[in-house]
């Protein structure tokens, strides 16, 4: 079974059409996916349980990330441009093929790609921990692994 160390994770996105890095990203949580249902309770039902039905739709989750915010790097820029001036981007999250410690064998590299749909950027300033920039977006459609 492959492991990866976090160490050597990339976050992406499309800067002039180039998967460029972001850089002095210190968190990252990638989309994930989420099976939609429907309350199909109804007042005469026996017992006090809810019941659910699957409506066949899946939901990509949201994507978050947290970084050591440089107003002067260009990809920091760039983030900023996507959302002063709102537009879907391509993004990647680049797990790394170290191998773990005690192992040989480095795990298959694997990339998790998504379209952004909307991202929201929260400066915090921590008198222990310096500035840092809150990352969350919505994406379009589904996430791949590749």
């Amino acid at each position: 079974m492959a492991q990866y160390r976090s160490k050597g994770t990339l976050w992406q996105m499309t800067i002039a059409t180039v998967l460029t890095t972001i850089a002095q990203a210190t968190a990252i949580t990638p989309p994930g996916w989420k099976s939609q249902s429907y309350d199909s309770s109804f007042f005469d039902q026996a017992g006090a349980g809810k019941s659910k039905e699957m409506n066949g739709w899946v939901d990509g989750s949201d994507f978050g990330a947290t970084l050591w915010w440089d107003p002067a790097l260009a990809s920091h820029i760039a983030l900023l441009g996507i959302v002063t001036t709102p537009i879907k981007n391509a993004m990647a999250i680049v797990l790394p093929s170290t191998p773990i410690f005690g192992s040989v064998t480095p795990a298959p590299s694997k990339t998790i790609s998504f379209t952004s749909a909307g991202i929201e950027l929260t400066p915090k300033i921590d008198m222990d921990k310096g500035v840092s920039l809150d990352v969350k977006g919505d994406i379009d459609g589904l996430p791949t692994v590749t």
